[in-house]
């Protein structure tokens, strides 16, 4: 129970410190009102749950990374900011295809409207 105890102080703190994540969370509510109005499908449904908790994961991961490598890096560090790049560029390449699947989804739905 102390781990999920851990990993739930983990989600608020990354709400609390990261717009990023934030935004994010804010996106998956916007998708998951779009899912419940147009009724997509369980398999729908899950590629949407599937990407959003990708992405989410992915951001408090890239939080994760920053943090630890700020805490090991004593000023600016080439390496550093490799980790800091990579960790980042992890969680664009996850919303992007993220962003893919969304399209593929509801692009039918919303073209169905006009």
């Amino acid at each position: 129970m102390r781990s999920f105890k851990f990993a739930f102080q983990g989600i608020a703190e990354a709400v609390r410190t990261e717009r990023n994540f934030r935004f994010m969370l804010a996106f998956f509510m916007l998708v998951t009102a779009a899912g419940a109005v147009f009724q997509i499908t369980r398999y729908e449904w899950l590629a949407v749950l599937m990407c959003s908790g990708a992405v989410l994961g992915t951001e408090i991961l890239n939080m994760a990374v920053e943090a630890a490598v700020d805490l090991a890096a004593e000023g600016k560090s080439a390496l550093a900011k490799k980790a800091k790049d990579a960790a980042a560029g992890a969680s664009l390449a996850v919303c992007i295809f993220a962003a893919a699947v969304g399209i593929i989804i509801f692009f039918p739905y919303i073209k169905a409207l006009f």
